[in-house]
């Protein structure tokens, strides 16, 4: 299919096929990408990006989006739960530090896997941008192994 062909018709379509196999969320990114490859795309294609041209009644169809509120998060005995089922640190195994480290650091799954060992040492620095957001400091009753 090339892009010309590619009609706020089409992306319709594309969103009621979708809908039934993904979530929301996931529609919007794919809608996104689209938007993106139109709006990318030459000025001299002259190409209307079809994404633009849904109406809110079309984007109210896809679904609710994503609620933060409704988010379950673990409640501090659960963290320790959890932290204190992985096994002890060792060399192949070290899912607890890296539990610990995403858990406290704020890291994502990808960000915590993709650090290298020693990368911490005092030979090696490493600085770990993890947010701009302003951090919330929240204050645990007793250390996590305890």
């Amino acid at each position: 299919m090339h892009l010309d062909e590619i009609t706020d018709d089409r992306v319709r379509k594309l969103i009621g096929e979708l809908s039934s196999k993904l979530k929301p969320h996931s529609i919007r990114n794919c809608l996104n990408i689209v938007s993106r490859i139109f709006n990318d795309q030459p000025r001299a294609l002259r190409l209307t990006n079809p994404v633009a041209a849904l109406d809110r009644y079309d984007r109210k169809s896809i679904g609710a989006g994503w609620d933060p509120k409704k988010t379950p998060w673990l409640r501090t005995e659960q963290v320790r739960a959890v932290y204190l089922a992985l096994p002890e640190l060792a060399p192949k195994a070290p899912w607890r530090a890296m539990f610990a480290l995403g858990t406290f650091a704020g890291l994502r799954t990808g960000e915590v896997v993709a650090l290298e060992p020693g990368a911490f040492t005092e030979r090696e620095r490493a600085l770990v941008e993890v947010s701009l957001a302003p951090a919330k400091i929240l204050p645990l009753s007793a250390p996590v192994g305890a």
